[in-house]
C-alpha cells in the first residue's frame, strides 16, 4: 500500500517520527506546526541522488521515469541551469519526479549499478512489505501513532524492520554522528513500538548505510540492546508529555520558564580571542 508522501506528512491526527522529533526539540514549535498550524514544518531537502535511488529500489520505479534530464533550452552555454526556463519546465513534472542534469543522472545510474550485487538489494526485492503504513494506539499516552518503514519481514516470531540511509558518511564514527544529529534512536524506538503494538510481535530494527559515491560501500548498523531500551523509555516519556500538553494547552519550551545558567572557566579568558568591538 503506497500512499502519497505529501498526504502522509500533512497528517496531524496521529504521531509520526517527524512530529515526535519536532516536539522533542521544541513543544513551542510543535504547536505552531501541528496544533495551531501557523506555519508549515520545515521540509529538509533530501539529497537528490539518495532520494532517487530510494524510489527506484523501494517503489520499483525506473530511473528514467523519475530522474528527468533538463532540456537543452534550460541550460546555459556553460552547462549551468538557466533559471527562468528551468523553473517553467520543472512545473511540468509530477511530484515524484526529479529534475536533474546529466552528471547527477550518471551518478544515480552508477550508484544503482554499484550496489546491484549487494545482499541489501535482494532483501528489498524479497521483502514482505515495502513502504507500507503501520498504525497503532499507544496505550500509555492514548495517542495514535504511525510509521512507514522502508521494508520489513515478518519472521513468524518477530518482525525485522529495515531502513535505508543513503549518505556519504558510512564509516562507524561518521555514521554515529549522523545518527545522533537526526535522532535515529527515536526512529528505531517509535517504529518498533508502533509495529509491535500493531502486530503483537517483537520488532528488530536494522539500518543499512549506503554510500552514494564511489566505492559504494554498504554497512549494517543496529543500536545495542541497552541503547534501544533507553530510546524506548525516552519515546514513551515524550509521548506522555505530548499527551499532557494536548490536555493543558501548555506548549512552552522548558528553557523559557526559568533562568538558564551560563558557564565560564578561567581558561576561557586566555584560550579565546574575545571581540569587544562595538561593546561599551
Amino acid at each position: 500500500m503506497n500512499i502519497d508522501l505529501s498526504n502522509y506528512h500533512d497528517e496531524t491526527n496521529s504521531i509520526s517520527k517527524t512530529m515526535l522529533s519536532h516536539f522533542h526539540a521544541s513543544p513551542c514549535e510543535f504547536n505552531r506546526y501541528y496544533v495551531a498550524k501557523l506555519q508549515r514544518p520545515p521540509q529538509p531537502k533530501a539529497a537528490i541522488v539518495g532520494a532517487i535511488a530510494h524510489a527506484v529500489l523501494l517503489e520499483g520505479k525506473q530511473l528514467g521515469d523519475i530522474a528527468c534530464l533538463y532540456p537543452s533550452d534550460c541550460l546555459k552555454s556553460n552547462g549551468a541551469i538557466n533559471p527562468k526556463p528551468a523553473r517553467l519546465w520543472e512545473q511540468s513534472l509530477n511530484p515524484d519526479q526529479y529534475a536533474v542534469k546529466a552528471d547527477v543522472y550518471a551518478q544515480c545510474d552508477a550508484l544503482l549499478a554499484g550496489i546491484a550485487s549487494h545482499q541489501v538489494v535482494g532483501l528489498v526485492a524479497d521483502a514482505h512489505a515495502r513502504e507500507e503504513r503501520v498504525d497503532c494506539l499507544d496505550e500509555q499516552s492514548g495517542l495514535r501513532c504511525r510509521c512507514r518503514p522502508d521494508f520489513l519481514y515478518d519472521m513468524g516470531d518477530e518482525v525485522i524492520c529495515y531502513d535505508l540511509k543513503f549518505t556519504t558518511q558510512v564509516k562507524p564514527r561518521e555514521f554515529w554522528r549522523v545518527a545522533r544529529m537526526f535522532r535515529y534512536w527515536m526512529q528505531d524506538a517509535h517504529y518498533s513500538r508502533t509495529i509491535e503494538a500493531a502486530s503483537g510481535k517483537p520488532c528488530k530494527f536494522v539500518f543499512w548505510a549506503v554510500e552514494d559515491t564511489p566505492p559504494y560501500r554498504i554497512a549494517r548498523y543496529e543500536y545495542t540492546a541497552e541503547s534501544r531500551e533507553n530510546a524506548r523509555a525516552e519515546v514513551a516519556a515524550t509521548l506522555r508529555d505530548l499527551a499532557s500538553r494536548y490536555e493543558t494547552g501548555d506548549w512552552s519550551d522548558s528553557w523559557t520558564t526559568g533562568t538558564n545558567d551560563l558557564l565560564f572557566t578561567s581558561t576561557e579568558s586566555t584560550s579565546l580571542e574575545l571581540d569587544w568591538s562595538g561593546i561599551e
